[in-house]
């Protein structure tokens, strides 16, 4: 990890780890279910302003320490990557502090009366679902970009140099090359169909995950609901278009040897892109639109579902009574997968033989 790319990580973690209680759904605080009203309570909004500032100072002191360590030539090939790490853990430690107290101050709630769980969860299973995201259609457009680099490559395989990139750094610093041959020329355009691929994937995820309606408002959830997984399928359009373009770029750098000045100007205008998605979708959107307005008669209850139990720390959703597969997170913005079914630990032993096979291969 290079310098600028670790002062550009830090700062974009540190933003939106620190955001993260702000814009997760109306009806959740620290990764527990606490009803859209109760969640505007002075207690949890003190604690959410507290966390906040907690990510901040931890973030800023290891930001400093690293820098520090960095200059001074202590440990420089980990130190830049042990301190996001660092930064990681610290965070998620503060976390749980926050949703152990949350969910302390939730039991007393119930005691009290002022709020009460049902085991009835709603959920939305309308067809209305299939038209709030784009066509899968769209996301096959980038294959035109895979077309024209692959057009490109076999026209100029023969000019082009005898060794081919493998693997280089942002910086565009080539850290191992191949001797060309046509599949050691098809690197990154196998790649590229990795990328169409893998948001061809999260755009059918975010149109089959489980949609969990608020219970104490449901009718205005429901709209946010549909609203951001438009939002969300376009924001997967254009990034995939930005990955795919990036490896297409690539693929001509090394054709034509344009060098690793255009390499580095290219991967920093691809980071910032993306990047830049992200914190707009967290900022402006948030988790199941949270951040969007809608218009409506609110139909605020005091009943909320009872199904914190199947969220283990406010993160893991693990429920074997439910057959979903992809689930919304509780904290912070995505999607997460229900650890209770099968099928999703043979998807990750697939994706690793998968890793290690490319690795072998290529």
């Amino acid at each position: 990890m290079t310098l600028p790319i670790f002062v550009v990580s830090m700062l974009i973690l540190v933003l939106l780890l620190a955001a993260m209680p702000f814009v997760t759904r109306k009806s959740e605080c620290f990764g527990i279910n606490v009803g859209t009203k109760l969640n505007q309570s002075a207690t949890l909004l003190v604690w959410k302003r507290s966390y906040a500032v907690w990510v901040g100072a931890i973030g800023l002191f290891i930001f400093c320490v690293t820098f520090f360590l960095y200059v001074r030539d202590y440990w420089v090939s980990h130190v830049l990557s042990a301190g996001v790490l660092s930064f990681l853990v610290f965070a998620f430690g503060i976390y749980l502090i926050y949703h152990m107290k949350t969910k302390q101050w939730k039991s007393e709630q119930i005691a009290s009366g002022r709020l009460m769980e049902t085991s009835v969860v709603l959920v939305e299973v309308s067809r209305s679902r299939d038209t709030s995201t784009l066509s899968w259609k769209w996301f096959l457009t980038p294959c035109v970009l895979l077309g024209i680099s692959g057009i490109l490559t076999v026209l100029f395989y023969e000019k082009a140099p005898n060794l081919i990139p493998a693997y280089l750094d942002f910086n565009g610093t080539v850290h191992e090359a191949r001797l060309k041959t046509p599949l050691n020329a098809s690197l990154l355009l196998f790649s590229q169909v990795q990328v169409i691929l893998l948001f061809l994937v999260l755009h059918f995820l975010i149109g089959r995950s489980k949609q969990i309606i608020d219970q104490d408002d449901p009718l205005i959830s429901l709209e946010r609901a549909k609203r951001s997984r438009l939002i969300y399928s376009k924001a997967m359009l254009y990034s995939s278009f930005i990955a795919t373009g990036f490896f297409a770029l690539l693929q001509v750098a090394f054709l034509f040897e344009l060098g690793s000045d255009f390499i580095r100007m290219m991967t920093i205008a691809v980071f910032v892109s993306m990047f830049g998605i992200l914190v707009w979708i967290t900022l402006f959107v948030g988790q199941a639109g949270s951040k969007l307005h809608v218009m409506g008669i609110r139909q605020e209850r005091r009943s909320i579902q009872k199904d914190d139990r199947y969220w283990k720390l406010g993160i893991f959703y693990v429920n074997k009574y439910d057959p979903v597969i992809f689930i919304e997170k509780r904290f912070g913005i995505g999607w997460t997968v229900n650890l209770a079914r099968p099928i999703v630990w043979m998807g990750a032993l697939l994706l690793i033989l998968f890793g290690l096979l490319e690795r072998f291969l290529f």
